[in-house]
């Protein structure tokens, strides 16, 4: 007999199932059989009988497809079919390979539209020869249009099966019919002829081996009624399917010839009680009554297939119809919008349970006994008194008492429109719980964060809550999986009693994302077109299964990348490679580039190491390189595994080029993995080692025994490894994140949707140009993934106990716009708001003033204040404490606070200290950052090893003016220089930071002529005859800085607070003894540089002008006579626009002793709290006529400079938002307004050496 058993909630079909089986129990080794569709039903299933029985056991459960061939080909013949299944689509794919590059097919001009497709080049080439030599990417897309082709012909035995007929019998007459009535002009044709070179294909691999699922099927189901062949092909016991929505009609046939048999049950999941197979969307329901016609449910389904924006016109026809019924209108109107509301019934069930009616009306189709188990929704509540109610109709106080989700779902079941009149009258007030929350976000990792929070809250309230009572799903679980493992999966140091962690699980992942090694070893089936970049190696060494291979470790690793940075390795293995890379690129330069030299190749690089450990511990330049001492000691073995790894990398790029056969690639590969890795514990090499043999096992029953080429490898491994797992990781105990998969209706008390965005769900497949189904009449029973993922919605809807949280990106994250929500989820807002009094934004006009059930939309930022004002505010201490400590940085009051708290423990007298003029100037420079450094010992500079995959094509700035510099250096004291020019030249050249190009030669030229004339300029400048003498002498002088704490009024400019002066009365010295390094020329203080001169290097001229001033004032300096002569402080610079050089100096500054006793004072009051001074700042101040807070934010975020100040890392740790100007502008101006004012420049003429 054929059971149905319908009902709403799946753990209703599980006792069903448990009951069945208790009081008809089979014999004691008897299995019983249970069909599923996925793993993850399997596995709730096999866990929820367990839980009731205390044991599950002597349960067999399959897929339908292998179970239901293996029980046809054993009821047919065991001989004439095999057991696996020669067109089955992997199989199939290999089949079709073979006939398309077959001279049959080349030659006949049916099939011209399919070999045009995959053959470059088919003009004037002899067909034979083709044939047998076509290239690598003719392979390639040979076996895409053969796996294509497969995925149809699969479909078509599913649904068209009557095609399959026609075709095997070489006929076409019913195709042609649904063509001409589908199609008209040009395309007609085009359809025909794709449906006869289709068609002779099929009819070229029925000739192979003889196949028609019509008759297959026909056979089985008449030696069903054959006595001796059914008892030596025993049947199951009894057969159950089990959560099953969706069917192929041909499957359903044999199901039912079955159940003659054997007791065939089926459990499915009806979400609606009535019979709801005459219901139709609201849009095809008023079209009909606007036009005046009847309108049938096989319209309806035909219309939704093919209207893609369906969704938002039912939205606006809903709208419409909702809005004429409170109307005064007509009767006889009024009886005519009444059959409209029965038509549709649940506007939610009509819009998206077209697959769920079509597979209904499929199983009505045959004579079936059916059992229903509905169950009303409005008794899951937590007030058990009302549990009796009546399914059709409950009672008012049944529907006031249950939540909105509960009522959303007994619409569904009942078959009701809340937004009607009649629904309406039992909540006149809105009706919002938090059943359905549905939150908008900026991100994915908002959604993310939020769903975390509002959990914790679900666990704060609800005790018997467990984290395996929680589902969250997404149309791609990959697009999630980083922010999962970011948010939930926490560290030691972020665990707390009071937010205990919460553990996940990640199932559906594809093992290319999920499994490092897969990815890599996907990256080595590219070697042979691979550039070897330097990166791409040092991804390969951090897998722990290649670290175990070659022993080394992650510090191992850190000095490989020091040493290929140092070495200038960038890609390319050679220079025999880098030109064979280059002219594949570049074809049409091939004859330019035969002069490619081995720079920034592997081969120099490691060259340059393993030299320079073999020959000196300092650099020297042997045979045009310049040897790298790095190596010593037992790095030399470490150097030793990195060139064996890089050789046989080398041997296998090489010989991974050659095709093989399935059999010879799957050696070649093995061998592979055992050279590279090692294979304990590492799940990934068990994946790849999978995907290999499942190539040769396709291959061995598609007898397919040609030579593969790489590229196709690549594709049938890169695709094998990009199924996800639907059993892994799913239900083990913790909150699951999947994937949006058919037929995954468990229930759980919780259930979260993430990614409900317009565009990407439902998602939608675009179809190819030659899929028949396509171009055809859509009939009862095919599948779409628009129809699969309406029904997935639905499905979550009716599936979840408690709570049903959706999410999606609501907002802009660039600019803050809105975003629309996805189709189905705008659905279940509009019918929220309609039949439930929600105020949503976008529906309702009234929503600014009554947010009571809008969206919630979450704070952009996870340390925003809002986060944690909301209902669900956050449990992250870590942003909170951020977002304090920003708000207490800003605030100067608290910084000033902050700073005597550290300061007051240590509150002694200090008597003496030393400074050197370097340590002031390096922290005016960054007051910021050498507080962080000096005091809190924060380090937010990255001082990573970037590896670089692109040589340098651009002189790096710094490299270049470290070169001009030393160029000068040179120029201007030859004889103290410990290289000649020309050593310093070449030095630069092989150094490897230098582009490899013929200009360089030229750039190095230019760069030297202005060293050598800037020099020149420098000399004739200081000196008469052409020859400077730098004399270098060291200066002290001693500050009494106690006369400043005791006399404030010296420094009486408001430069300092109280609450500073408290600060400095506590750490600054009596007495300071500041030291200076001078060059002197004649009677000038020199400093040169070989750059333009910024505001650091003038503050470098003033902080000594100011130095040499108070020297000058004491005779018992050790160098009185030398300093008393000093007249000026000058700065020599190299414009580097205008290539001109400039000259600045100081003399005679006016207060200098008050001057640095400001400098020095502020100084100290920055080594306990950071201080916002920037003399870039102050120059832009000085240059602007008017500088007001408006221009100082465009400062602050400059996109023009190459780092404005609010990007710099510490200023953006200290100040998380642009200050106000007037806060730091008096200090700002006191310090370095002097400076400018005192300030004088030298302006030179065109020839550099002339004065004006």
């Amino acid at each position: 007999m054929f059971y149905l058993y319908p009902a709403n909630k799946m753990e209703n079909l599980l006792v069903l199932l448990d009951k069945i089986q208790q009081l008809s129990p089979l014999p004691v080794f008897a299995q019983d059989t249970v069909i599923v569709q996925n793993a993850g039903m399997q596995h709730w299933l096999n866990m929820s009988l367990a839980e009731q029985r205390g044991i599950s056991m002597n349960m067999r459960y399959a897929l339908p497809s292998q179970f239901l061939w293996n029980l046809i080909r054993n009821l047919a013949s065991d001989e004439d079919v095999p057991e696996q299944s020669p067109y089955s689509r992997e199989v199939l794919a290999w089949r079709i390979d073979t006939l398309l590059a077959s001279n049959e097919v080349i030659d006949d001009d049916a099939f011209k539209v399919a070999s045009d497709y995959w053959q470059t080049n088919t003009n004037n080439v002899d067909n034979n020869k083709q044939s047998e030599e076509c290239t690598e990417a003719e392979q390639l897309k040979r076996y895409q249009l053969a796996c294509q082709l497969a995925d149809l012909y699969e479909q078509y035995l599913i649904f068209r099966p009557e095609w399959i007929d026609d075709w095997h019998q070489g006929k076409f007459p019913a195709f042609d019919q649904q063509v001409s009535a589908a199609v008209s002009g040009e395309h007609e044709h085009t359809e025909e002829s794709n449906a006869i070179w289709q068609g002779k294909l099929w009819h070229l691999l029925v000739r192979e081996q003889p196949y028609n699922p019509r008759e297959l099927v026909a056979l089985a189901i008449k030696n069903l009624n054959n006595t001796d062949r059914l008892k030596a092909q025993a049947l199951p016991h009894r057969l159950s399917f089990f959560g099953i929505n969706a069917m192929a009609p041909l499957w359903l046939e044999f199901i039912n010839a079955l159940s003659e048999k054997i007791d065939v049950h089926f459990f499915h999941l009806n979400p609606c009680y009535a019979y709801w197979g005459d219901v139709v969307t609201e849009k095809n329901a008023i079209e009909a009554w606007i036009k005046g016609t009847d309108f049938s449910a096989d319209e309806n389904t035909e219309n939704i297939k093919n209207d893609e924006n369906s969704a938002v016109n039912n939205q606006q026809l809903g709208l419409f119809a909702q809005e004429s019924s409170e109307l005064s209108i007509d009767n006889d109107e009024s009886n005519d919008l009444a059959d409209i509301n029965q038509q549709v019934g649940n506007p939610l069930l009509a819009n998206l349970g077209q697959q769920g009616r079509e597979f209904m009306a499929l199983l009505y189709q045959y004579s079936t006994i059916n059992i229903e188990v509905f169950e009303s929704a409005v008794a899951d509540l937590k007030n058990e008194e009302v549990s009796d109610v009546n399914i059709a109709s409950p009672s008012p106080e049944a529907i006031a008492q249950a939540c909105v989700l509960a009522s959303v779902q007994q619409d569904i079941l009942s078959l009701t429109d809340a937004r009607s009149l009649e629904s309406k009258s039992h909540h006149q007030a809105p009706k919002v719980d938090g059943s359905i929350l549905i939150t908008s976000a900026h991100s994915a990792l908002r959604e993310v964060q939020g769903l975390h929070d509002w959990l914790l809250h679900q666990f704060n309230q609800d005790k018997s809550l467990t984290p395996k009572d929680v589902l969250v799903m997404c149309p791609q679980v990959e697009q999630y999986a980083p922010y999962v493992n970011a948010v939930f999966t926490r560290g030691w140091q972020d665990i707390a009693d009071e937010v205990p962690p919460l553990p996940c699980s990640i199932a559906d992942r594809i093992s290319k994302d999920a499994e490092p090694l897969v990815a890599a070893f996907s990256q080595l089936l590219t070697l042979p077109d691979s550039r070897f970049q330097v990166s791409s190696l040092i991804a390969l060494l951090r897998l722990p299964a290649m670290q175990s291979r070659f022993a080394i470790n992650l510090d191992d690793i850190e000095k490989i990348t020091h040493w290929l940075e140092i070495s200038a390795v960038h890609w390319g293995l050679d220079k025999a490679h880098k030109q064979q890379v280059l002219a594949q690129s570049e074809v049409e330069q091939t004859e330019n580039l035969k002069g490619a030299s081995d720079s920034f190749t592997w081969q120099q690089g490691l060259s340059r190491l393993m030299r320079g450990f073999a020959f000196a511990d300092h650099r020297v330049i042997y045979q045009n390189q310049m040897l790298l001492p790095t190596i010593e000691g037992s790095d030399s073995e470490l150097l030793g595994k990195l060139m064996l790894i890089i050789e046989q990398l080398q041997i296998t790029a090489i010989n991974m080029s050659k095709a093989r056969t399935a059999t010879q690639w799957q050696e070649f590969l093995f061998d592979l993995l055992l050279q590279l890795f090692d294979d304990e514990n590492d799940n990934g090499l068990n994946v790849v080692r999978s995907a290999v043999e499942s190539l040769v096992e396709y291959c061995q029953h598609a007898n397919y025994c040609d030579e593969i080429s790489l590229a196709v490898i690549r594709d049938f491994l890169n695709s094998h490894f990009s199924q996800p797992d639907p059993g892994r990781q799913f239900m083990i105990g913790q909150v699951t994140f999947c994937s949006m998969l058919p037929m995954r209706s468990i229930p759980f008390k919780i259930i979260a949707v993430l990614g409900l965005n317009d565009g990407e769900f439902p998602r939608q497949r675009q179809p190819l140009s030659f899929d028949l189904m396509t171009t055809t009449p859509a009939q009862l029973g095919d599948r779409s993934r628009r129809g699969d993922d309406r029904y997935l919605f639905l499905e979550a809807l009716i599936s979840a106990r408690q709570a049903l949280y959706l999410s999606y990106q609501g907002k802009n994250i660039r600019n803050n716009k809105d975003r629309q929500p996805s189709l189905v989820l705008k659905e279940l807002m509009e019918y929220l708001a309609r039949g439930y009094g929600w105020q949503l934004l976008g529906l309702n006009a009234e929503a600014e003033s009554n947010r009571l059930g809008q969206v919630r939309q979450l704070p952009m930022q996870a340390f925003s204040e809002k986060n944690y004002l909301d209902s669900f505010a956050s449990f992250d201490a870590n942003w909170l404490n951020l977002r304090r400590t920003k708000s207490a940085e800003n605030s100067e009051h608290n910084l000033k606070e902050n700073s005597i708290l550290q300061v007051s423990s240590s509150n002694e007298d200090i008597i003496e200290d030393s400074l050197s003029a370097n340590d002031v100037i390096r922290f005016y420079q960054h007051p910021a950052r050498y507080y962080a450094q000096q005091a809190l010992y924060l380090y937010l500079d990255n001082t990573d090893t970037l590896i670089n995959d692109v040589e340098p094509f651009v002189p790096n700035h710094l490299d270049s003016y470290l070169l001009r510099q030393e160029l000068l250096n040179y120029y201007l004291a030859p004889e103290q220089s410990k290289q000649s020019c020309d050593d310093i030249l070449l030095s630069a050249k092989l150094a490897g930071y230098l582009p490899d190009l013929p200009s360089t030669d030229d750039l190095i030229a230019g760069w030297q002529k202005d060293s050598e004339n800037f020099s020149q300029f420098i000399i004739t400048e200081l000196t008469q005859n052409n020859a400077l003498t730098i004399e270098p002498i060291d200066c002290h002088i001693t500050l009494d800085l106690g006369a400043v704490l005791t006399q404030q009024n010296m420094l009486d400019d408001g430069l300092f607070s109280n609450d500073e002066w408290a600060i400095l009365k506590a750490v600054l010295p009596k007495r300071l003894t500041l030291s200076s390094k001078l060059t002197l020329v004649d009677n000038k203080a020199v400093f040169y540089r070989s750059s333009s001169a910024k505001a650091k290097d003038l503050f470098t001229l003033y902080l000594h002008q100011l130095i040499i001033q108070i020297a000058q004032t004491d005779e018992a300096q050790e160098n009185a006579d030398t300093l008393s002569q000093i007249c000026a402080t000058h700065g020599y610079y190299f414009d580097t626009k205008s290539q001109k050089p400039s000259q600045f100096y100081f003399n005679d500054i006016e207060d200098a002793k008050g001057q640095l006793l400001r400098l020095v004072t502020s100084f100290y009051l920055g080594q306990h709290q950071a201080l916002l001074l920037n003399g870039d700042l102050a120059e832009k101040i000085r240059k602007s006529k008017v500088f007001d807070q408006t221009q100082f934010e465009q400062f602050w975020s400059d996109s023009n400079s190459f780092q404005a100040l609010g990007d710099d890392p510490y200023v953006q740790y200290f100040w998380a938002q642009c200050p106000e100007y007037d806060d730091i502008s008096p200090r700002l101006l006191t310090l370095y307004q002097p400076m400018f004012e005192a300030l004088q420049t030298v302006k030179t003429s065109a020839k550099q050496g002339a004065k004006k």
